[in-house]
């Protein structure tokens, strides 16, 4: 039986199985760590089968995952032990161009933060309200995007790296107030940060620096040995585990690992749709050819969600038949002009 291996735009970690969003279908499905096999929850409801990224970012809170939209049109939350869905929109009378490319769980909230434009949302996980509070960023002005990947949250400050300049936001979630820090007059554009305990690292969007940075007013650079075409987006973001930064290669990029611990830089000729780490006890990978790799007490093993076709094709039949498509569809392994006069048959 013919196979199609799914691929996640992000990916969380409950109990026994990683979660994950698929990055070519609005499609749930998770992989048990220890079995590695693979079981489709379901198609996000109200969504379009057929739309790629439906999301980028899937995080937990207690039993229920919540999916953030991107190129979706809702907020999901799937509770895990009764299969049961929410769907939540974000009201607002300026809906953002770019959609939410990252959250944040704080107390009983969950913070969503705006990709293009500094749209920032808030959830309340205890009554499922949303409440938009871009009022008190609107005098951020961008000429690129707001925010790309990664955060740090300290008590009640979120810190996060902006991507239209060399700047970092520090938000005060009691009352909303913030701050920006200015690092320097280079055009890095931010495109993530992570934190090893100790300080800061900052990957760049626009050329071969990182910049590390004490929390205060202490920076400094580090250039990274690859040779860089100008004016292109580099790095999907910077992320710390067990004494290293990965730089996430990104747009047909090198991925870069510096190893604090031995004092070197590995090159690699790899790009991934997601790098995430959860609990500080798991770093998950996802590669953009379909494999998945998991690193955990110093263990790495490697998943491939591989599920029928036929699946799919039922998932895209019923879409097809409800209506809930939108744009074309590609003739591929998957739907074919066959199958699109078979399910045409069906329809009333």
């Amino acid at each position: 039986m013919n196979k199609e291996t799914l691929i996640a735009a992000d990916g969380v970690i409950y109990k026994d199985k990683i979660y994950c969003v698929c990055k070519d279908y609005s499609l749930l499905y998770s992989i048990d760590l220890y079995s590695h096999d693979t079981e489709v929850i379901g198609a996000i409801p109200g969504e379009y089968f057929n739309i790629s990224l439906c999301s980028k970012k899937i995080i937990n809170y207690d039993k229920y995952l919540v999916i953030i939209p991107f190129m979706g049109r809702y907020i999901h939350i799937y509770d895990i032990e009764k299969n049961e869905w929410e769907q939540l929109e974000i009201k607002s009378d300026n809906p953002p161009k770019g959609k939410y490319i990252e959250a944040v769980v704080y107390k009983d909230r969950v913070i969503i933060i705006g990709a293009f434009d500094p749209y920032i949302a808030e959830l309340n996980m205890s009554d499922r309200c949303v409440e938009i509070k871009n009022e008190y960023f609107k005098k951020i002005t961008k000429n690129d995007i707001f925010c790309r990947s990664g955060h740090y949250l300290k008590g009640d400050y979120l810190y996060l790296a902006l991507g239209a300049a060399n700047e970092i936001m520090v938000i005060n979630l009691l009352d909303w107030s913030y701050k920006t820090l200015k690092t320097d007059n280079l055009s890095d554009q931010f495109s993530g940060m992570a934190f090893d305990g100790e300080s800061f690292i900052l990957s760049p969007r626009r050329n071969s620096r990182v910049v590390y940075w004490n929390g205060d007013k202490l920076f400094d650079t580090v250039e990274i040995p690859i040779r860089l075409e100008s004016n292109k987006c580099y790095f999907e973001g910077v992320y710390y585990f067990d004494g290293k930064y990965y730089l996430q290669g990104f747009n047909g990029s090198k991925t870069v690992i510096i190893d604090l611990l031995n004092n070197k830089i590995d090159v690699q000729d790899k790009q991934f749709w997601f790098m995430k780490v959860i609990d500080d006890k798991f770093f998950v990978m996802q590669i953009q050819d379909g494999e998945m790799i998991v690193i955990t007490e110093g263990k790495t093993t490697t998943y491939s969600a591989k599920i029928d076709i036929d699946l799919i094709r039922e998932y895209w039949s019923r879409c097809v038949i409800e209506k809930n498509f939108t744009g074309c569809f590609d003739e591929d392994r998957v739907t074919g002009i066959k199958q699109l006069i078979e399910v045409m048959k069906k329809i009333d």
